[in-house]
């Protein structure tokens, strides 16, 4: 009789499983990135403005801890051709609105906007993962594939990336 309960435990076993795989409800491996939500389709263009632009200066994520625990290090050198910069705004005007927030680890990158007096301007936080995700003024956007050339272009040529 004993037997007979361990084949039906074994059989129920392997048929929850079975089941449980089937319907998609099997755990998945952890993403290495950011899980983009579904972007509006609506370009970030004017919702954000960076008036008198002197340099971009950028940092890199050096701790995988939590968002609010982040160890920022400066690197590479400040952007501050003005085509460089140019292209930097553009990558981010062109980068569309993100519906919600992804569900997403610490940013890879911190790009920050400098004007001539040495105020920062907002800071933006960018994901090189997938297609790319950028964080300005709490809007969550998705770079367009020319976009996302463009930042890694320029983290490329301050020699950051």
């Amino acid at each position: 009789m004993t037997q007979r309960i361990k084949k039906i435990a074994l059989w129920f076993t392997v048929f929850l499983i079975a089941a449980v795989v089937t319907q998609g409800k099997a755990l998945a491996p952890l993403s290495p990135g950011p899980v983009p939500k579904p972007h509006s389709g609506v370009p970030l263009g004017n919702r954000v403005s960076f008036p008198y632009i002197h340099e971009i200066r950028i940092e890199k994520r050096t701790s995988s801890l939590t968002a609010s625990s982040l160890i920022w290090q400066e690197s590479g050198i400040p952007l501050t051709n003005a085509e460089q910069l140019a292209r930097f705004e553009e990558a981010v005007r062109t980068a569309e609105i993100m519906i919600g927030q992804p569900k997403a680890i610490a940013p890879d990158f911190k790009l920050i906007p400098v004007d001539r007096v040495g105020k920062e301007l907002t800071a933006v936080h960018l994901w090189t993962g997938g297609r790319g995700i950028l964080e300005v003024n709490d809007l969550y956007c998705t770079l367009t594939e020319d976009g996302k050339a463009l930042i890694l272009s320029l983290l490329k040529d301050a020699g950051a990336y």
